[in-house]
């Protein structure tokens, strides 16, 4: 479970400042960890509230005023903080050097919030996903009703900031022929980034039988089963290389 409390003498040694923390409590062994803190264990600078927890209790979120539980907190203003209690997964909770402390209320891309306060946080059973509330406008693009919305964020599928991201797929582009024992046809090799950067030193291996590979860029090495060097591939094109088989 977690709660808050003003109480400066819930952890051995106490905290230094009299300031609302969030804390978790081990029912079973009857002891109280302070989570409203930074990755390296710094305690929280200011105030921090509404709390939830996961299912297993490693992820606790809260909201909190202070400004020294991730870098460069420099927005003056309430945020949402995720702590994970077990970085190296090995079941044990709060060992020193393995917990971590992220901001959530960012826009996609990881831009923080500049204009709104963040509160009232929630936390899907395998913290994963957080839902909150926040009047700022700069989460997502088009904001301009003014008021306060709703969000989720996604820590499972984040999309790409920087690299390349390759797709290949394989079609046919004409029919198969079947003569004594060998199997004749094509194949249409697509290779797509979809970036955002440009991807460079492109190279596809292929396997299966002898191949006469024809590519639209780069050079293809024949000797089975195959490969290509397709060299430099900026975001958002498609490259073909046609594969033939004999």
């Amino acid at each position: 479970m977690v709660f808050e409390s003003f109480a400066t003498n819930l952890i051995s040694g106490g905290t230094a400042l009299d300031r609302q923390h969030i804390y978790a409590y081990d029912i079973q062994g009857g002891q109280a960890t302070l989570v409203s803190i930074a990755s390296d264990g710094s305690e929280g600078n200011d105030w921090s509230q509404e709390s939830d927890v996961s299912s297993d209790g490693r992820y606790v979120v809260f909201s909190s005023n202070a400004d020294n539980l991730v870098m460069t907190d420099t927005n003056y203003s309430i945020d949402i903080f995720l702590h994970d209690r077990d970085v190296d997964q090995d079941g044990n909770f709060d060992e020193v050097g393995q917990v971590s402390t992220m901001r959530v209320n960012v826009a996609s891309d990881g831009t923080p919030t500049s204009n709104g306060q963040s509160h009232r946080p929630a936390l899907s059973y395998d913290g994963q996903t957080i839902v909150f509330e926040s009047a700022d406008s700069t989460l997502v693009s088009g904001d301009t009703n003014g008021v306060a919305d709703v969000f989720v964020h996604d820590r499972q599928s984040p999309p790409p900031t920087s690299g390349a991201d390759l797709s290949v797929t394989v079609c046919c582009d004409r029919a198969f022929a079947y003569t004594e024992g060998t199997m004749n046809g094509a194949f249409l090799i697509s290779v797509t980034n979809q970036g955002p950067d440009t991807a460079h030193n492109v190279t596809v291996n292929l396997s299966g039988p002898t191949t006469v590979l024809t590519p639209t860029q780069g050079t293809c090495d024949p000797t089975p089963p195959g490969s290509c060097n397709l060299g430099t591939l900026a975001a958002q094109r498609p490259l073909l290389a046609s594969r033939s088989v004999v």
